[in-house]
């Protein structure tokens, strides 16, 4: 049995709520530098990469656990702020002790993951922009009242954003943090920025590294997410 002492219980349920925007069934490993999880959302279009250690390890044994996201959720979600919460992992089983004014304890199956185990593409970005989450957060809600798609593009150190519908247009200039500032641009899905910019509360700045025609890679720190590009045929 591997047991740990939840040190953030917000940070826990921040992380698997940005996961669970692409991911029904988690596929995570347990290693002694910390909980680590890489998966592809079902149509193949995007990933999403999470670390999480804000827990004490009372004791811990290597291993790769999956479950049923919703299910799991709804159980943390009865953790209090205050509570104190301890997972315990069984054989077959995650017990989840919650620990205030009473103590309750849950636990969940553990079933068999359908996908393979994925690794991480190896990525080069010319452009690589640091921006307050929530800024970045309403970009994509300015966006999203005009088109399906945001074209994102690196100009003298800004990130300019623009989206098009049939009628009505967005345009807009960030004045942002630089990483590297080369220049790039690249359309994406407005459905599945929808969707990551859920991770918001993990971090105060989001990194937005792109190049041309290329996938983007959202940072919110221990949490990233790659999102391939939407290529047009003229």
């Amino acid at each position: 049995m591997s047991k740990y002492e939840i040190t953030d219980i917000d940070k826990l349920k921040n992380g698997l709520k940005a996961v669970a925007e692409l991911v029904n069934e988690p596929r995570i490993k347990l290693a002694a530098d910390g909980w680590k999880l890489v998966a592809m959302d079902p149509a193949n279009v995007a990933m999403v990469m999470w670390s999480f250690k804000a827990y004490n390890s009372i004791d811990h044994k290597d291993a790769e656990i999956c479950f049923k996201m919703p299910e799991f959720r709804k159980i943390l979600a009865r953790a209090g702020k205050d509570d104190k919460l301890t997972i315990n992992i069984l054989d077959n089983r995650i017990e989840l002790v919650m620990a205030g004014k009473s103590t309750k304890k849950f636990s969940v199956p553990m079933i068999e993951p359908e996908d393979k185990e994925q690794r991480l593409p190896d990525l080069k970005f010319e452009a690589e922009l640091l921006v307050e989450s929530d800024v970045f957060s309403g970009v994509i809600d300015d966006a999203s009242l005009v088109g399906e798609s945001v074209t994102f593009s690196c100009e003298t150190g800004n990130l300019v954003a623009t989206a098009e519908g049939e009628l009505n247009k967005f345009h807009t200039c960030l004045t942002v943090g630089i990483g590297k500032g080369g220049a790039a641009k690249s359309k994406y899905s407005l459905e599945y920025l929808n969707k990551m910019k859920s991770a918001e509360k993990m971090a105060d700045k989001v990194n937005v590294k792109f190049s041309k025609d290329y996938p983007l890679m959202l940072v919110y720190g221990d949490l990233s997410f790659i999102l391939a590009p939407r290529i047009e045929n003229d």
